[in-house]
């Protein structure tokens, strides 16, 4: 046999995929009885925030919040869209309470449809609360990935005044150059996922090897040392990891990279 792993490789995807698909049921996460629809109060520390178009077109901040005051499970984040024209938008690392409209995530109802409270669930959202408005706050804050979150939007504001692209291809380029997939059109994300190139559209390995490469054969062409034109281009991979969003595509790739090195 050619490739002897090949079968090895196969029984372990079909058992890893029936163990999913028969536990995966225990991770998700529902709202007790009562709370769905009510408003109430969490508290916890914002550890990601970012910027969506909502239905009228004009940007709502989200932020991600690590509850310490109510059990999720096996869930780690409560997604909190911020009220609109509210006072108050907490930085990253703050300490915060906030108060909103508790909001699960719906099952799917028809069969092939969207399956939201599955998809949260992968990235370990428990719920949602709307028209979320800061009360309290320490003050404090994460400087480094706050500088990240700012770099990011300085990013996107730059290509949104661009006078030579359109608004279609701007959102693509913040998503294959930032991560950022809140401003594409669904018949574009489409367009992708059926041509098999969805993948282009991931912070992943293409650009890891691009930039992260890139940077290190410069680097090693000034006649640095070792040490310093490895870990440099790891550093700042990373860095780059944390402003996209450090999904899991990006993860690995970074992974990889420092393993190259």
């Amino acid at each position: 046999m050619k490739r002897p792993l090949c079968p090895v490789a196969l029984v372990i995807t079909a058992i890893v995929f029936i163990y999913l698909r028969i536990s995966f049921t225990d991770y998700l996460y529902q709202l007790p009885d009562g709370i769905d629809g009510k408003t109430g109060f969490i508290t916890g520390v914002v550890v990601r925030r970012e910027a969506r178009p909502d239905p009228s077109g004009d940007s709502l901040n989200v932020i991600y919040v690590v509850p310490q005051n109510i059990s999720i499970g096996r869930m780690k984040y409560v997604m909190c869209s911020l009220k609109e024209g509210g006072d108050y938008i907490p930085s990253i690392g703050e300490h915060v309470k906030i108060r909103g409209e508790f909001t699960s995530f719906k099952k799917v109802r028809n069969p092939g449809g969207f399956d939201s409270r599955l998809y949260y669930a992968t990235m370990k959202i428990a719920f949602r609360l709307f028209d979320a408005q800061v009360t309290e706050t320490d003050g404090k804050k994460d400087v480094l990935r706050e500088k990240l979150y700012d770099l990011k939007m300085f990013f996107e504001k730059n290509l949104d005044s661009n006078k030579v692209l359109t608004e279609s291809d701007c959102a693509v380029l913040k998503a294959m150059i930032l991560g950022d997939k809140a401003y594409m059109d669904d018949d574009i994300k489409d367009m992708y996922k059926n041509s098999g190139i969805m993948h282009i559209l991931a912070v992943s390995g293409l650009h890891i090897s691009i930039i992260g490469m890139g940077l290190y054969k410069v680097l090693r062409k000034c006649k640095l040392k070792p040490l310093f034109y490895t870990v440099i281009p790891i550093i700042v991979m990373y860095l780059y990891g944390e402003m996209c969003g450090i999904g899991s595509s990006s993860f690995r790739a970074i992974c990889m990279f420092t393993m190259r090195l």
